[in-house]
């Protein structure tokens, strides 16, 4: 191509950095679909056991879901609510899943249209590589990213640690939320405004000037 338009600056850097682009060929626009981010405000924190699981649409995302649930069913201090990639529905991973979710009390499949309908209902989102990472970050909701092992990173936040945290299948899981949910109020707004500065470089506003840069590429 002789542009490539990104959605912030972020996302320039991050090209800069690790391809083998000529600077002037990269600029920031602005990002269409997440426009409505630009808008919201870190929410109040929330300490109600609610769980959020945004699946990606790869098969390979039933080895996050064994974890979570491995770690968590019918731990009754905790609600699981698994949204799933439009992509892929549960019932295509139904099988590889070792547990039987109906017969979960605290797991449910989110039926949702909207992301940000489960986001309000969520205290912490789990994910593995998915844009609702991005999306619940920029409400102040922590995240925790699960590991799955691969050599490649697929984190669309891999070099952002504000209200983060990582586990794996050799790490507790109900340490690590119990650990975000001990960090005292100061610590945590701290920490979610570094990520809502991030999140405001990695997505540009909707406005005239950044359009432009589409008609003029």
């Amino acid at each position: 191509p002789d542009t490539i338009l990104t959605v912030g600056e972020v996302n320039r850097n991050i090209l800069l950095k690790y391809g083998d682009y000529p600077e002037e060929m990269v600029v920031a626009s602005c990002a269409l679909r997440f426009d409505y981010l630009s808008g919201v405000n870190i929410r109040k924190r929330n300490r109600t056991g609610n769980i959020l699981l945004a699946l990606e649409g790869v098969h390979s995302i039933y080895k996050m879901v064994n974890y979570v649930l491995r770690e968590l069913c019918n731990k009754k201090d905790f609600n699981i609510t698994i949204r799933t990639h439009p992509v892929l529905p549960f019932e295509r991973i139904e099988k590889r899943i070792d547990h039987n979710i109906e017969q979960i009390k605290n797991v449910t499949i989110s039926k949702n249209d909207l992301v940000i309908d489960d986001l309000h209902e969520a205290d912490i989102v789990i994910y593995w590589g998915t844009t609702v990472a991005l999306e619940a970050l920029s409400l102040g909701i922590p995240l925790i990213r699960y590991r799955m092992g691969n050599l490649p990173s697929y984190d669309p936040l891999f070099e952002c640690d504000h209200l983060k945290w990582e586990c794996s299948e050799n790490n507790s899981l109900i340490d690590t939320i119990e650990l975000i949910y001990q960090l005292s109020d100061e610590e945590f707004s701290n920490r979610a405004q570094e990520a809502k500065k991030y999140l405001d470089r990695y997505f540009h506003p909707v406005t005239d000037s950044n359009l432009n840069k589409f008609v003029y590429a």
